[in-house]
């Protein structure tokens, strides 16, 4: 998706480690020695991961390669939050580890958004490509139509193909920014196939009146966008998201300035 960033904010190192002193300043010392090589483990994988989702948003890498390298890199990120959350800090640092912890959910969660766009996008617009060859098939089908019968054949194959376009948007996943558009669009379409077996069952009755009415509602919602923009609420829900990820990177960076200012 254009447009969009991936905040992945992995904390720099946390501190530098002081000379001697005592014990208290020591065992924070290993602590915020064993964070930083736990966080420079995960260093690259943050970097492959900003880099591929750039390149996906701007339709430059496959959809395969930005799976797997946006899987991979979620997994990284989890696998350091489990690790600093197994370390044992001294009390001092607890407040610290915390944060970390914070942290690394916000990117993982966000990561995890951005896997689910990858994978989505191309599966969602692949199940709706068929869409304008069908529209195109049933207007030839009712122009060249003489009877109703030979009409309600050309509205009964117009609903059994935007069935089975439907039967392949259900299963997909949507992150939560294309959750409202995607149910927005398997809704669209389960209205017009409604109304097109209902033409069906009103031509099989010669129910004029009702064939009247019911195609005036099958133009006008035929007629309709069915890639309507990103909602509002949708974007600014993205974006709270993303500035999570940043107060808690923040959030870090503060209780580091104070710990280093408390063991001076």
């Amino acid at each position: 998706m254009r447009g969009i960033a991936l905040a992945l904010a992995a904390a720099g190192a946390l501190l530098v480690a002081g000379c001697g002193g005592s014990d208290e300043r020591e065992q924070v010392s290993q602590f915020v020695k064993d964070a930083n090589a736990i966080q420079e483990r995960s260093g690259p994988a943050f970097d492959r991961a900003n880099r591929a989702y750039v390149s996906f948003s701007k339709g430059e890498l496959s959809t395969a390669s930005a799976k797997t390298q946006l899987a991979a890199a979620e997994q990284a990120m989890r696998r350091t939050r489990d690790d600093i959350a197994a370390l044992d800090p001294p009390s001092q640092a607890k407040e610290l580890q915390r944060r970390l912890v914070v942290l690394y959910d916000a990117d993982a969660a966000l990561a995890h958004e951005s896997t689910l766009l990858a994978a989505f996008v191309p599966a969602s617009a692949t199940a709706m490509k068929p869409l304008p060859a069908i529209g195109r098939r049933l207007t030839r089908g009712l122009r060249s139509a003489r009877t109703a019968p030979q009409q309600m054949a050309a509205l009964r194959a117009y609903a059994s193909s935007v069935r089975k376009v439907i039967r392949r948007l259900q299963p997909l996943k949507p992150p939560p920014l294309l959750l409202e558009r995607h149910h927005g669009q398997v809704e669209h379409l389960t209205q017009v196939r409604a109304l097109a077996l209902r033409l069906v069952h009103a031509l099989g009755h010669q129910d004029s009146p009702a064939v009247a009415r019911l195609l005036l509602r099958f133009r006008k919602l035929n007629s309709e966008s069915i890639s309507a923009p990103l909602p509002p609420g949708a974007l600014a829900a993205y974006n709270r998201r993303y500035l999570g990820v940043r107060r808690a990177l923040q959030a870090v960076e503060r209780e580091r300035a104070r710990l280093e200012r408390t063991l001076r």
